[in-house]
């Protein structure tokens, strides 16, 4: 039986090796700015073949052809869910503390009760299955899973995240509830519309998928209202819940695939 010393030792050399891991995993993020690189882009003509052309593909299109204020801030691909947890987490406890300095004494008691575990499960769940995260100035990306999919998938995804960047900003990052259902029907729209200009799908493909989508979701169960449909975490499990369409092409999300905002 291997002694105290010997325990010892196997637990500090596992500890090093966690943290070299973790040190990997953060050095190989790749961090790209959310805005036009060029004011001569024109994303009609654009072949997209990596972050850079797509983003300002993207940011050109909101802010031109939409008439949307420029996103600010970043977009951050994560190789591995260790590292896109880890920051998820920080950021979770940013927005965190904005929201508690707007609440009374009482509303505060109780929003701190628990919320290190409520941030560190949420940021695990995302890590795991979301695609994206958009927060105020940061997009995080899950480069395992955006890795499956061609550009055309990709340059929706990211459009949808840069729409909730924009919604963000409007307020200052500050927390709002106009309605998560508000929030992404917003972001799909913006989606619908870069996809459109890029010619990947026309609007009115795009919306008539979504409204195949919703159709089907309701043939198998209850379909949520609205007033079920105003918080994250009630959006969330509504996504989770209902049955997703499986398009292959452009169009739509990948079965399964849910990209989320915070």
């Amino acid at each position: 039986m291997p002694t105290k010393c010997a325990w010892i030792s196997r637990w500090i050399g596992t500890a090093i090796a966690y943290a070299l891991l973790v040190q990997g995993c953060v050095s190989s993020q790749r961090v790209f700015p959310l805005a036009v690189l060029s004011d001569a882009v024109n994303p009609a003509t654009v072949k997209i073949n990596d972050y850079p052309e797509a983003i300002t593909a993207i940011a050109s299109i909101v802010t031109g052809d939409l008439g949307l204020p420029a996103p600010a801030g970043t977009a951050t691909l994560y190789s591995n869910s260790i590292a896109l947890e880890t920051a998820l987490i920080d950021e979770f406890q940013k927005d965190a503390e904005i929201a508690e300095r707007q609440l009374d004494p009482k509303a505060r008691e109780k929003f701190r009760a628990g919320r290190m575990e409520r941030l560190a499960l949420q940021a695990r769940q995302l890590a795991t299955t979301a695609h994206a995260v958009a927060m105020h100035q940061r997009i995080f990306i899950n480069e395992l899973l955006f890795v499956r999919y061609a550009w055309y998938e990709r340059t929706r995804i990211i459009s949808h995240e840069i729409a909730h960047v924009i919604e963000r900003g409007l307020v200052n990052g500050r927390a709002a509830a106009p309605g998560r259902w508000l929030q992404e029907g917003f972001a799909d729209w913006v989606a619908f519309k870069v996809q459109d200009r890029l010619g990947y799908e026309s609007f009115s493909k795009s919306r008539e998928n979504n409204l195949n989508a919703v159709a089907k979701a309701k043939a198998f169960q209850t379909f949520p209202s609205l007033s079920q449909l105003n918080t994250g975490d009630d959006w969330l499990l509504w996504v989770r819940t209902l049955p997703k369409a499986d398009r292959a092409g452009p169009g739509g999300p990948p079965a399964a695939s849910a990209a989320a905002a915070a």
